[in-house]
């Protein structure tokens, strides 16, 4: 199914924007938590999508605008994320 012009609209922010500075900044704060392994990627979207109160399919950077991206970023540092290994203080590696 082709994405409406509406959806098309979401999904771009103009480079250098504070949209795309805000959607960047979401990137780094939620995606370590699954590359390094701390939850699955599908569960830290899960968790967002149910502090946020919109359904996992539209919990999505590139969908969300200035506000939702706010609230996610001050969603990060809530209980929801921390714990054990979640709270920024990554496990040592050893090296």
């Amino acid at each position: 199914m082709k994405p409406s012009r509406d959806q098309r609209r979401r999904w771009t922010a103009e480079p250098g924007s504070e949209l795309a500075r805000l959607r960047q900044e979401c990137h780094r704060a939620y995606d370590v938590l699954w590359e390094f392994g701390i939850l699955s990627r599908s569960e830290v979207y899960r968790r967002l999508a149910l502090a946020l109160k919109i359904h996992q399919s539209d919990c999505h950077f590139g969908m969300f605008d200035e506000k939702l991206c706010r609230k996610a970023l001050a969603l990060r540092s809530s209980p929801i994320f921390m714990g054990p290994g979640l709270d920024g203080n990554w496990p040592e590696t050893g090296q």
